[in-house]
Parts: structure tokens; sequence; C-alpha cells
């Protein structure tokens, strides 16, 4: 998924699901937006010299040139600062989408208490662009499993889910 957005030169990622909890937790229920882990986005960023390959710095799929390419200490350095600075950037851009997804999915659904939660899953370490994994319910949950077959529930939450997304971009500058 990850690799088709890249390719399809995505400005943002978004994962959507639906949550399972065991028998015992039955009433869990609520849409839940899953970010990067700082800590996992720090260490990404901040991958040793030794195995990083600038195809991990640049956000492009022109990279193949430079996959091969030796650089100077110096210009690595700078490189994997200007890495560190583009997940810097993109932490908060993923924090302004979850803002933006949190008020306006609010409307449309229940939200889990505390919606934005961390979490090192594999779609949001590798996507270049902001990354948000959604689950909207829990399958689990009998009302939750209702409103996923509701026709006019999933309308509200896909115009509220576009909704966030023009609030998000209209927040953006130069965008």
């Amino acid at each position: 998924r990850a690799a088709f957005a890249r390719k399809q030169k995505a400005d943002l990622f978004l994962s959507i699901h639906a949550d399972y909890s065991s028998s015992r937790q039955s009433s869990v229920r609520g849409a839940t937006f899953y970010s990067l882990s700082g800590k996992t986005a720090t260490r990404l960023a901040n991958r040793s010299k030794r195995s990083m390959k600038v195809a991990d710095l640049i956000p492009t799929s022109a990279t193949s040139q430079t996959d091969s390419m030796k650089f100077e200490p110096a210009v690595r350095n700078i490189l994997m600062d200007l890495g560190r600075r583009w997940v810097q950037h993109n932490n908060g851009r993923t924090n302004l989408l979850v803002d933006s997804l949190k008020e306006f999915m609010g409307d449309a659904t229940k939200l889990k208490s505390n919606p934005h939660r961390n979490a090192n899953f594999a779609v949001l370490k590798s996507a270049e662009v902001p990354s948000v994994l959604i689950e909207l319910a829990y399958v689990s949950n009998a009302k939750d499993a209702k409103l996923l077959k509701s026709l006019s529930w999933r309308k509200n939450v896909s115009e509220a889910l576009t909704s966030s997304i023009d609030n998000y971009f209209s927040h953006l500058p130069n965008y």
C-alpha cells in the first residue's frame, strides 16, 4: 500500500480498517487514529550512517542513480540532517491531519476517548508523507458492527473523511 502511494506521488496516506477486540472486551467501540510513534520516527530519522541509503532520504521514485553513489562524510551528514528534518516536518503535518480527523469524524461517529494513538504499524513506517491508520469501528462490538453495515453511516463517515482531508489541505501553507 505504501509503495502504491509512493508510486502515485500521494500527498497523504490513510489506511482505513475495522478493529476487533476479544469477547471479554466486546463493549469497546469507537474510531481511533494511529500515527507513527515519536520514538520510532526518531529512530528511523537517526539511522546509522553505514545503513543509510540516499534513497531513504529522497521522497521520490527517481533515486535509482543516487542509490549507488558514494558520498563524502560531510555530504552524508547534510543528507541525514535533511532526512531528520523531513521526518519532523511529516510528524507536524500528521498531527495536523489527525486534529482534522478528530474534529470532523467526531460529528459522524463515536470516537474512543483519546482517539489519537501512536503505533509502529508497517504502513506508517514506510510512507514518506503524513500517514494515519484509521480504525473506524469494532466488528466485535454489536453496535459498531451494525453501523459498519449501515449505508447511511458509511456515507456520513465518508463525507466526514472528505471534509477532514479538505480541511487539512486548506491549512497547509502554499498548497
